[in-house]
């Protein structure tokens, strides 16, 4: 069957090709004089009906060539069979021999019909490979435009996801001035939709003794999506707070006041990341294939950092999820310095 339909398609693919001029005439002069030779080789065993192969020539030449080449191999044929195996219009006695006039004129009309029909054939097979074309490609087109609102529809839903978070975020940090409840708050709801572990660190300096000195880092909350590791969490809290001079998380970010965003992590950023051994195996056993750290910032100030980790479960992070991890690193920092300024006016109160 399937060497029936590559056969087949092959065939058409030699009648709809496109040809100059002068082949499609050469074809039919061709197929032509084979013909002739043929059915004069033959002559002794095909009397009295020697147009068969003519025939055949003109349906030839009409498939390759269409209906000029088609009608060529027509008047050579006809030429050819009063020439060579038709008697005379003429009789010996003088009147028209009825009989060479209708089997020519038979010959005729059949050829003419053959070459017409072989060419209309070409012209049917042309317009429907022309067709079949346009329908791959509508078929095409149209499967593009299905992905393209596919991949809106998707992004539509991101973003919807991705403002309800927002929504929900800022519903938590404008529900108490006592940011450090929120925070944690919010290092839950992060999880899993921003990342398998949330890590929230706060910055403070006192700037009334020393404009200039390093900040102080507090680690307010580390939150993790799995149960099981919620414990390993707990001690990467306690034992392993952030130092002023740390070269990546919330350190470097609060002397930068930029966002470290590593969307495949290697085992040897892991390693330049940890502090020591112990360190290190808590974060292995954490899981880290994907890192944000976005810093907490409010009216010019550093107020601290989120840190946002994704397991080689999730997908890797991306410039959406960047934007917004640091618009809700922004939320939070506005809730920090809201929540610190009404502190600080409450105890100004409380010493006049």
């Amino acid at each position: 069957m399937t060497r029936q339909f590559i056969s087949f398609r092959q065939l058409q693919g030699l009648v709809i090709r496109e040809r100059p001029l002068h082949i499609q005439y050469g074809i039919a002069i061709i197929l032509f004089s084979a013909a002739l030779v043929v059915t004069l080789l033959l002559r002794p065993w095909i009397v009295p009906s020697p147009f068969p192969f003519f025939f055949f020539a003109t349906m030839l030449a009409g498939c390759l060539g269409g209906l000029g080449p088609g009608m060529l191999a027509t008047a050579l044929g006809s030429w050819a069979v009063l020439q060579f195996f038709l008697p005379s219009f003429w009789a010996e006695s003088g009147g028209i021999n009825i009989s060479t006039i209708i089997r020519f004129g038979a010959f005729f009309v059949v050829s003419v019909l053959l070459g017409g029909l072989a060419a209309a054939l070409r012209t049917a097979l042309r317009t429907a490979d022309v067709t079949l074309e346009a329908l791959k490609q509508a078929e095409i087109d149209r499967a593009g435009l299905f992905a393209r609102e596919q991949a809106a529809r998707t992004e539509a839903e991101a973003a919807k996801a991705r403002f309800a978070f927002l929504a929900e975020a800022s519903e938590l940090l404008d529900a108490s001035l006592d940011y450090t409840t929120t925070l944690a708050s919010v290092a839950v709801l992060a999880v899993p939709h921003l990342g398998d572990w949330c890590i929230i660190d706060t910055a403070e300096t006192d700037e009334e003794v020393d404009s200039q000195a390093k900040p102080f880092f507090s680690r307010l909350t580390v939150a993790h999506a799995d149960p099981a590791r919620r414990a390993v969490a707990h001690q990467l809290k306690l034992g392993h707070p952030p130092h002023a001079d740390d070269a990546h998380g919330a350190p470097q970010v609060a002397r930068t006041g930029a966002s470290e965003f590593v969307a495949d992590v290697s085992e040897a950023w892991i390693r330049e990341f940890a502090r020591n051994e112990a360190h290190l195996r808590l974060l292995e056993e954490l899981g880290l294939s994907s890192y944000l750290c976005v810093p907490m910032a409010a009216r010019g100030r550093i107020l601290g950092a989120i840190t946002l980790v994704r397991g080689k479960t999730q997908p890797r992070y991306d410039t959406s999820d960047l934007a917004l991890a640091e618009d809700l690193a922004h939320r939070a920092a506005l809730a920090i310095d809201t929540a610190r300024l009404y502190h600080r006016a409450r105890g100004a109160e409380a010493t006049e």
